[in-house]
C-alpha cells in the first residue's frame, strides 16, 4: 500500500486569491449568515425545554464525600460482567467483519484498477483515507451481495457466520505485501505510516485530528444500549432476525420490506447470526467513520490537511447524519454511497482529460457505488436517473463514451437484487414501476402509500424541509453550516474546479428531485455533504494561501468549535452523547436501565416472560405496530413498515367466517401465542378504512380474545398483553420469580408497584431481599429498598422498614424524597423529634417542596408549637398557593392556638 504523493489539485496549482478574487468575500457572507443563523437559534433554544429526542435515563451515582464517591463508583462497575463481555465481544466481533471488508474490498479494487506504483495518474496517487474508506464500501457491498446468495441457498446459520469471518482473515493473504511479513512488521509498517502522516500536522491539525476521533469513538458507544427507534424494530432488525429464524432469505406477504433490496440488512443478519446485536450497530457506525475519512482524505489530495480535517470536522457537526449513524438503519450506508459515487464520478471526468482507460475505471467504479446506493435502498433511484443522464450528456458533450462503464457498474452491484425481485414476484424491482411493466401487485396491500411530497402537500412542505435543516431543534437537523453551500458558486466560475462542476450539478438536481418526491432530509444528506463540506474547504483552502495563514486558522477553528458546541447543545446531542457512554461504562443490561420508550420497556418485559416460560418452537403473532424484535421464537408480523399493510391476523379474519375459523386458521399456521395491547381495537376502528381490516373483522378478533384466548400476563401498566389459545398446553405460571427480577429488576419493581397485596406480599417479600443483594444499578437498588420498605409496611413490620429506608438513604444520601418518608415514618410512630429532623432536611435539599413543609407543620402541631406549625403551612402556600390541605391545617393550628392561648389566660388569672 506504497503511496506516492497526492495530487495538490485539479488542475495547476492556486496561487492563492487575489485582492479583487471575490473568493474572500463569498467565505464572509457566508460565515457571518452562519454565525447569525447559530446565535439566533442557540439563543431562541435556550427557552425551549427539549426536542422529541429523549436519551434513556442516566445510571445515577449518589454521594456526599469522596469515599461514598468511590464506593458507588465501583458499585457501578461491578454491575453486570456479562454487559461488558457482550460489548467486548460485539467490538471484537466488528473488527474482524471490518477486516473482511477492507480485505476483500482492497483485493475488488485492485482487480478494478489492477494497481501499479508506478502509475502516476492511477489509483496510486489516491490517499490512503480514501482507500480504507472505499475498501470498507466495496467489502461491506461484497458481503452483503455473499449474504443474499447464502441467504437464497437456505445456508442462514452460525457455521456460516464465522465461516466469512474466517474467509476474511484467508483473504488477507492474497495480499503479496502482506503475505511475506509477520504481525510485528505488519504493525510497524502501520506504525510508521501513521507517524509520516502525523508528521506532516501542525499543532492545529492534531487538535482536529483529536476531536474527531475522539468524537468517533464517543459516538461507537452507542451501539451498547438496545435499540429504542420503531422503524429499527419494526423493520430493520425484525426483518434480518425473520430471516436468521427461517435460515433463509424469504419474501413475506405481510411485510413488504422483504420484498426490496436489502444490503443494509444482509450485513445485520451477517452481525445477528454471530449473536451480537452490538457488532450490527457499529457497523453502521463503520460507515459514519469511513465518511468522514472520505471527505478528508478527498479534500486533503485537492487542498491541504486543515481544508480536508474542517470539512471533516463540519460532518461530525451534523445532527441528522449523527441521529442516524446511532440507528441500525440503512440511511448513513445509502448517503454515503451516494457521495462516494459523486466521489468517483468526479475522478472519472477530471482523469479524462490525460487518460482515458483510467477515467473508464473510475467510471465504473462510480456506477458500482451508485449501485450499492440502490442495493441499500430504493430511494436511489432518482439520483442513479438524474446521473446517468447526466453522464450521458458528457458523452454527447465530449464524444469519450464513459456512459456503458457506469452502467455495467451499477449492473454488476444491483443484477442479483433485480433477479432475486424477478424470481419471486416476476418484477425487477418490485413494488416499484408496477404499471410501467404492466402488471400488479402480488397482495393488494403492497401499494406504496403517498409520500409527504410536494404533489400530495403542496410547496409549504419544501419551506418547512429548509426550516427543519437550517434551524429546527429534531433530528432532522443539518444545521446553519448549510448556508456554506452558497460557496458552491464561487466553485463553479473557476477552471480549477471545472471537473467538480458536473459531479455538482448531478447532486444538484438529484437534490431537487429527491426534494420535490420525497422531502427526507435524512436521504439527502450525501447530495448535501457534496455540496456543502466540499466546496467549503475548497474555498478554505484559498483564504489560508495568504501571509496570516497561521492566525486565520485559529480563528476558524475556535469558530468551528463554538458553532459545534451550539449545534449540539440545541440539537440534544450532549446528553444522548454522555448517556451513552455512562451506559457503555456501567456495564449496561437492558433489565436496568429504561430506553427511550416506555412501550419498548413494556415489550423486553413481555418478550423476557415469552422467552423464559415457552419452548422456541412455539411461534408467536405480534399484533399492531409493536416491537417484533426480542423473541427467540419464530415470529408473525403484526404489521410492516407501511401503516397501511394488510396484518396476519386481519387477512386470516377477512377468510374466516367467525371467531372459531379464525382460531383455526392461526393454529393451522402453529401460532399458539399473541401479543398485542390493550386498547388496539378503538385504534383500528380510529383508523378507518387505513387499516385495511373491516369492521366486521375487527368484530371477529375481538371475539377471538375474549372467548377463545386467555390472558397469561401483562406489562406493569397493562399496556402490552400477552395471548394464548385456551385449549393449548398449560403454560407455566406467570408470577415473577427471583431470575426475572435479576434480569429485568426496573420492570419487576414496575410490576410490583401495580400487583402489591396482602396475598403475593410473602414471595414478592422473598424476591425482593434476594434481588437487593444482587447486582444492579444504583437507581433500581435505590427503588428496589423502597419497595422492600412498602413490603414491610404492609406486613406491619416496623424495625426492618426503618431499616429499608436507611439503606435507601445510604445508597442516595441526597435525595429529599427517601427523607421525606423518614420523616412520615417518625411521625407515623410518635416520634416527632426526628420526624421534624428529617422534614427540615428535606426541604434543605428540595425547598420547593411544599408537601414537606406540610408536613413539617404538621409535626410542629402535633409538638403543640402552632406557630411553627402555621408558619410552615404559609410556606408551603407560597409555593403552591392552591395547596387546599395546608388551608385545613392551618385552620385547625390557628384554632388550636388560640385555645391555647385562652388556656393560658385563664391559668394567669386564676
Amino acid at each position: 500500500m506504497e503511496e506516492t504523493s497526492p495530487s495538490k489539485s485539479l488542475e495547476t496549482p492556486s496561487p492563492g486569491p487575489h485582492r479583487k478574487d471575490p473568493s474572500i468575500l463569498f467565505f464572509l457572507v457566508s460565515l457571518l449568515l452562519v454565525s447569525a443563523v447559530t446565535l439566533y437559534q442557540y439563543l431562541e433554544n435556550r427557552k425551549i425545554t427539549g426536542p422529541d429526542f429523549y436519551p434513556p435515563v442516566l445510571p445515577q451515582i449518589y454521594f456526599s464525600s469522596v469515599s461514598e464517591m468511590i464506593q458507588n463508583v465501583k458499585l457501578v462497575f461491578q454491575n453486570y460482567p456479562d454487559g461488558y463481555l457482550r460489548s467486548f465481544l460485539g467490538y471484537a466481533l466488528f473488527m474482524l467483519m471490518s477486516v473482511f471488508f477492507l480485505s476483500v474490498g482492497r483485493l475488488i479494487a485492485k482487480f478494478i484498477f489492477k494497481a501499479r506504483e508506478q502509475e502516476p495518474h492511477g489509483f496510486s496517487n489516491v490517499t490512503w483515507m480514501e482507500k480504507i474508506s472505499l475498501y470498507y464500501l466495496l467489502g461491506s457491498l461484497v458481503a452483503s451481495l455473499l449474504w443474499l446468495g447464502l441467504g437464497s441457498l437456505s445456508f442462514l446459520n452460525s457455521f456460516m457466520a464465522y465461516g466469512v469471518l474466517g474467509l476474511g482473515l484467508v483473504s488477507l493473504w492474497a495480499h503479496r505485501e502482506l503475505r511475506t511479513l509477520s504481525l510485528l512488521q505488519t504493525g510497524a509498517m502501520v506504525k510508521q505510516k501513521m507517524g509520516s502522516w502525523i508528521a506532516e500536522l501542525d499543532w492545529i491539525e492534531r487538535i482536529l485530528v483529536l476531536l474527531i476521533f475522539v468524537l468517533l469513538l464517543l459516538w461507537s458507544s452507542f451501539s451498547i444500549p438496545p435499540q429504542s427507534s420503531e422503524d429499527v424494530l419494526v423493520s430493520n432488525l425484525a426483518v434480518p432476525n425473520y430471516y436468521v429464524h427461517e435460515g433463509r432469505i424469504a419474501t413475506n406477504p405481510y411485510h413488504l420490506y422483504t420484498y426490496i433490496s436489502q444490503n443494509t440488512e444482509m450485513l445485520t443478519v451477517w452481525a445477528l447470526l454471530l449473536k451480537s446485536e452490538v457488532a450490527a450497530v457499529l457497523v453502521i457506525w463503520g460507515f459514519l467513520a469511513a465518511f468522514v475519512l472520505l471527505i478528508y482524505g478527498f479534500v486533503r489530495r485537492w487542498t491541504s490537511h486543515f481544508p480536508g480535517l474542517m470539512a471533516s470536522f463540519l460532518l461530525m457537526s451534523v445532527p441528522v447524519l449523527i441521529y442516524q449513524s446511532i440507528r441500525l438503519k440503512n440511511d448513513v450506508p445509502l448517503v454515503l454511497f451516494i457521495f462516494a459515487h459523486y466521489w468517483a464520478l468526479t475522478e472519472s471526468l477530471h482523469r479524462s482529460k490525460f487518460s482515458l482507460p483510467e477515467s473508464r475505471k473510475w467510471m465504473f467504479l462510480a456506477g458500482v457505488l451508485c449501485g450499492g446506493a440502490l442495493g441499500h435502498k430504493y430511494v436511489a433511484i432518482p439520483v442513479a436517473a438524474i446521473s446517468s443522464a447526466t453522464i450521458l450528456w458528457n458523452d454527447f458533450m465530449s464524444r469519450k463514451r464513459l456512459a456503458s462503464f457506469w452502467f455495467a457498474g451499477i449492473a454488476g452491484t444491483m443484477l442479483p437484487w433485480i433477479v432475486r425481485s424477478f424470481l419471486t414476484t416476476g418484477y425487477p424491482i418490485y413494488p416499484f414501476l408496477i404499471t410501467v411493466w404492466g402488471g400488479h401487485l402480488i397482495k393488494p396491500w403492497h401499494s406504496i402509500p403517498p409520500q409527504e411530497s410536494v404533489y400530495y402537500k403542496g410547496w409549504g412542505i419544501v419551506l418547512n424541509y429548509f426550516r427543519q435543516m437550517l434551524y429546527s431543534q429534531k433530528e432532522n437537523l443539518w444545521g446553519p453550516s448549510m448556508l456554506f453551500g452558497i460557496l458552491a458558486l464561487d466553485i463553479f466560475r473557476k477552471e480549477r474546479f471545472s471537473s467538480f462542476r458536473i459531479g455538482a450539478i448531478s447532486a444538484v438536481l438529484s437534490w431537487m428531485g429527491l426534494l420535490l418526491y420525497a422531502p427526507e432530509q435524512r436521504w439527502h444528506i450525501g447530495m448535501v455533504a457534496f455540496l456543502v463540506c466540499v466546496p467549503f474547504a475548497f474555498c478554505l483552502d484559498e483564504i489560508l494561501q495568504g501571509k496570516y495563514r497561521k492566525i486565520c486558522q485559529w480563528e476558524i477553528l475556535y469558530l468551528a468549535l463554538v458553532y459545534f458546541h451550539c449545534v449540539y447543545s440545541y440539537a440534544y446531542l450532549w446528553p444522548i452523547l454522555r448517556s451513552s457512554c455512562a451506559i457503555a461504562l456501567s456495564g449496561f443490561a437492558p433489565g436496568n436501565f429504561s430506553t427511550r420508550y416506555e412501550r419498548l420497556d413494556n415489550w423486553l418485559w413481555i418478550s423476557h416472560l415469552i422467552n423464559t416460560r415457552t419452548k422456541d418452537s412455539e411461534p408467536v403473532l405480534c399484533f399492531e405496530h409493536i416491537s417484533v424484535y426480542g423473541l427467540k421464537q419464530k415470529i408473525f408480523f403484526g404489521s410492516g413498515g407501511y401503516a397501511a399493510e394488510k396484518t396476519v391476523i386481519g387477512d386470516l379474519a377477512e377468510r374466516s367466517r367467525d371467531a372459531e375459523e379464525l382460531r383455526d386458521r392461526l393454529v393451522a399456521l402453529g401460532i399458539r401465542h399473541i401479543v398485542t395491547d390493550q386498547i388496539w381495537y378503538q385504534e383500528y376502528k380510529n383508523y378507518g378504512g387505513q387499516t385495511r381490516i373491516a369492521e366486521k373483522d375487527l368484530i371477529k378478533i375481538k371475539d377471538l380474545f375474549e372467548r377463545l384466548m386467555e390472558l397469561h400476563a401483562s406489562s406493569p401498566d397493562g399496556e402490552l398483553v400477552w395471548y394464548s389459545f385456551r385449549e393449548s398446553e398449560e403454560v407455566p405460571s406467570m408470577a415473577p420469580e427471583l431470575s426475572d427480577a435479576i434480569a429485568y429488576p426496573r420492570m419487576f419493581i414496575d410490576w410490583v408497584g401495580t400487583h402489591l397485596s396482602a396475598e403475593n406480599a410473602g414471595m414478592i417479600r422473598t424476591i425482593t431481599e434476594q434481588l437487593v443483594q444482587s447486582p444492579m444499578s444504583v437507581p433500581n437498588r435505590l427503588r428496589a429498598y423502597s419497595l422492600l420498605a412498602d413490603i414491610y409496611k404492609l406486613a406491619g413490620d416496623k424495625v426492618r422498614e426503618e431499616q429499608a429506608i436507611f439503606m435507601a438513604i445510604k445508597i442516595a444520601p441526597k435525595s429529599p424524597i427517601l427523607y421525606a418518608r423518614l420523616g412520615l415514618f417518625c411521625f407515623q410512630m410518635g416520634d416527632f423529634s426526628n420526624s421534624e429532623h428529617y422534614y427540615t432536611k428535606t426541604v434543605q435539599l428540595d425547598p420547593l417542596c411544599y408537601e414537606a413543609y406540610n408536613n413539617l407543620g404538621a409535626t410542629y402541631y402535633e409538638m403543640g408549637q402552632y406557630e411553627r406549625a402555621i408558619k410552615q403551612y404559609h410556606k408551603a402556600l407560597e409555593i403552591y398557593p392552591r395547596y387546599t390541605e395546608a388551608y385545613k391545617n392551618m385552620a385547625v393550628a390557628y384554632y388550636k392556638m388560640k385555645q391555647s392561648q385562652a388556656l393560658i389566660q385563664k391559668n394567669q388569672v386564676q
